[in-house]
Order: C-alpha cells, then sequence, then structure tokens
C-alpha cells in the first residue's frame, strides 16, 4: 500500500508545504513550451531526468504533498488507513505510466543519459531502465542489498522494511540482506548520491518531472548543471509552484503524461512496449494444519492474490485428474502431499490455466516432490502508442487530454541568473 511508505517513516517531522493549488497551463501556452521544450532536446548534448511522486500518480501511486498527497489528507485528517480504501494500494498492483515508458524511449534513442530519481516505487527498474543509469536517491521498496559483497536483489513484493534494516532474507554470500529505503535521518546511498551530483554536473539539460523539488538534499542536484556558467538550463514539468520555477529554462503546468506524449510525438519516437511480469512459485513447505507432513502450496512471488494470473490448477496422476482448483480470492492454493503422492513410481503433472492476456496461455510440469519449481509468465502487453489511460492499474481509451485545465497560470521565466551553490560539508548529507 502507497501510504504505508509513508507510515513507515518516522513521525514528528515537519512536512513542508502541503496541498498547494496546481496550475494548468493553457493549450496556447502548453503548445509554445513543448516546442521550446523539443528545441532544447534536440540541441543539448546531455540530458539528465530529475523525477519524483508526481511521475507515478497516474498509475495510482498517491504522492506526498499534492492536493490528494498522502501527506496532505494526513494533516487534513482525510487518510483512510483502513484495507480496500481509496487510500489502500500496493506497490505490487502498479505498472510504469507513460512517463516512465518515454524516458526509456528517451534513453534508447540515446538523448537521455542518466535518470536521478526520487520514487521508491520500482517503477522506472520495472520498466526496463538499465541499474547502472539509474540513481535511486530515496531507495526502493523492492530491493534489499547486501552490506558485504554490495548485491542488489530486485525482488517481486515490497520487502516490508526501512532504515537500513535486516528483511530476513540472505545473500548467496550468507551476509543478512537489508532493506534500501531512507527514513529521515538517513543519510542519502554514497554511490547513488555522488553518481547522481557527477551526471547533473555534467548535463547540459536537466529535466524535471513531477516533483516539489522541496526535499533535501536531493532537490539541490539539478542546480549543478548551472554551476560554473556552463550554461546548463533547468525545464520542471509540475503542477505546483517549486522554489526552482524562477530559475528553470521552462515551467510546464500540466501532467507529465501529457507533456511526455506530446515531447516524443514531436521527437518522432515510439513509446516502448510494456510487458508486465509474474512468477509463479509451485513449493513444497510444511503443512500449515499439522508440521510433520508437507504440502504443495501454488503461489505468485509478488504476493498477489492467484486470479491476477491464474485462471485453474489441475493436478493429474497418472493420466488422471485428481485435483481441480479455480483461483479465487486467496493468496495460494495448497494440497497436502498426501493427496498427491502414494508412492515413489506415481508420475504427478500439474496444470495451470493462466488468465486472459497471459503469455503463455498454460503451463503443464511434472512435479517432483524433491524440487520447488518457478516459471516467469508475461500477464500484461501495454502498447502506450494507443493513448491509454491509467488509473489503479486498468487500463481504458483515453478522454481529452486537456479537459478541465483553467485558463490562467503562472507564466514561466526564462532564466540567466546565476544560482550561488551551498557547499557541502560531508559527501554523506541528510534528507531533510
Amino acid at each position: 500500500m502507497a501510504h504505508t511508505y509513508a507510515a513507515r517513516l518516522k513521525k514528528g517531522i515537519n512536512y513542508g508545504k502541503c496541498g498547494l493549488p496546481e496550475n494548468y497551463d493553457t493549450d496556447r501556452m502548453l503548445l509554445d513550451k513543448t516546442k521550446r521544450l523539443n528545441k532544447l532536446i534536440k540541441e543539448c548534448k546531455y540530458m539528465v531526468a530529475f523525477t519524483g511522486a508526481g511521475i507515478s500518480t497516474s498509475v495510482g501511486i498517491p504522492d506526498f504533498r499534492g492536493p490528494d498527497g498522502v501527506w496532505t489528507k494526513e494533516k487534513q485528517g482525510r487518510l483512510n488507513q483502513h484495507a480496500n480504501s481509496e487510500d489502500d494500494f500496493r506497490f505490487e498492483d502498479a505498472i510504469p505510466s507513460v512517463t516512465h515508458m518515454a524516458l526509456l524511449a528517451l534513453m534508447q534513442a540515446g538523448k537521455l543519459k542518466y535518470i536521478c530519481s526520487q520514487n521508491v516505487d520500482g517503477l522506472h527498474i520495472r520498466s526496463g531502465i538499465p541499474q547502472d543509469k539509474l540513481g535511486e536517491l530515496h531507495g526502493n521498496v523492492f530491493a534489499e542489498e547486501c552490506e558485504k559483497c554490495n548485491l542488489k536483489y530486485y525482488r517481486t513484493f515490497d520487502v516490508q522494511s526501512i532504515g537500513f534494516k535486516p528483511t530476513g532474507r540472505f545473500c548467496d554470500c550468507g551476509e543478512e540482506l537489508k532493506d534500501t529505503l531512507l527514513d529521515w535521518d538517513d543519510a542519502l546511498p554514497d554511490e547513488d548520491y555522488e553518481r547522481s551530483q557527477e551526471e547533473a554536473s555534467r548535463a547540459d539539460l536537466v529535466l524535471c518531472l513531477g516533483t516539489s523539488l522541496r526535499v533535501q538534499p536531493a532537490s539541490e542536484i539539478p542546480k549543478l548543471c548551472m554551476k560554473k556558467n556552463r550554461g546548463g538550463k533547468i525545464v520542471i514539468c509540475n503542477l505546483q509552484a517549486t522554489p526552482l520555477d524562477s530559475k528553470a529554462a521552462i515551467k510546464i503546468n500540466e501532467r507529465c503524461d501529457v507533456v511526455m506524449r506530446k515531447m516524443l510525438d514531436n521527437l518522432h519516437l515510439k513509446i516502448p512496449i510494456y510487458h508486465h511480469k509474474e512468477i509463479i512459485l509451485i513449493e513444497w513447505k510444511p503443512s500449515a494444519s499439522d508440521s510433520s507432513s508437507r504440502c504443495l502450496r501454488i503461489r505468485l512471488e509478488s504476493k498477489l492474490k492467484l486470479k491476477k494470473a491464474i485462471q485453474r490448477i489441475s493436478i493429474q496422476k497418472d493420466g488422471e485428474t485428481i485435483v481441480s482448483k479455480e483461483s479465487q480470492d486467496q493468496d495460494a492454493i495448497e494440497i497436502d502431499e498426501g493427496e498427491l503422492v502414494q508412492n515413489q513410481s506415481d508420475v504427478i503433472s500439474i496444470h495451470m490455466e493462466l488468465i486472459e492476456g497471459c503469455q503463455p496461455t498454460s503451463l503443464s510440469a511434472d512435479l517432483d516432490p524433491s524440487q520447488d519449481l518457478r516459471f516467469e509468465i508475461v500477464t500484461k502487453v501495454l502498447d502506450y502508442n494507443d493513448h491509454i489511460s491509467v488509473s489503479n492499474g486498468d487500463y481504458a481509451a483515453s478522454d481529452s487530454e486537456d479537459s478541465g485545465k483553467d485558463e490562467e497560470s503562472e507564466s514561466d521565466v526564462e532564466s540567466d541568473q546565476e544560482w550561488s551553490e551551498k557547499k557541502t560539508k560531508s559527501k554523506k548529507k541528510q534528507r531533510r
């Protein structure tokens, strides 16, 4: 659930300005700004993106300081933390937004060199961005890391921890794995922070998307492109005002998905096809009713409901069906081993019919009581070029992207002023 990440953070922290009004550019202003943005992108030699929670709101993950942000609702007493409420959303359910996939398209075209991300939802990795082209400044709910060998594991499930604490799993080297999520008083990860600073310093264009630019020290990174009179420019796309608006070459007041789609259209680039993957686990585990016996457990590694991928499971012994079960609202299906195996000569096989849209459409395998099985499947294939709109993981034909806009908006300001950089006493800076 998205709000549970905020719930994990230490309390008593000043959230800063929350619930500021959202502004929309007029159609004419938006057209002018996107044309200028495309000109900057075509002329730049080294572009870096700096992203925040606003690039994920279109897929159902709330931001923090927006009108319906987690911290805004909390301060106003509107946050509903009960299961199945409108604020109850699991990161595992999320798919990349148009913006995530558009950034991948820019990177594949050689225009985008690096992404400095404040997002913890893991959607940059899920979209296909290479790990070495991404700085995860605040961590990732799906990642856990070994401090001994620096190996990072990306899971299909939220590791449910924060503050670099042990997750209960172990690295191949035997060392305990720890989460990568920052709490308020944690220092930014050295490698990601230093690399992000280096990339922004090298950039002649930094594209800030869906961020309030208020969380330090990460918010200092975009300004590095303007150091030493190098002529680097910042472009901001965010519905709310940010502290850097007056320093930006262009400030666009529009949803990131709308801007990124227009940008790619003008650059004659297509949004990559997205393949959403799930992993089916078939495991032999101790029985819940009798620890001396075992059961066969079928579940999704992401811990989502089975019905997200599997329609029906049947098990055959010597060619005859002995178990047949439909997936309903359960997390797993368990079958006692005694129902399946009487002697070692039994030939047991499992057959799974997957839900519509899955690739493949079905799976079959022989069962070995001494061995677990793992299958990777594709549950969705999404073509964002069909102008689909996304809401809480559901897809439909998009409505007009320009509906519901205000005719008035603060104008963007061409920036040619120098920005003095505060010197850092330590490379390890706390998140404030």
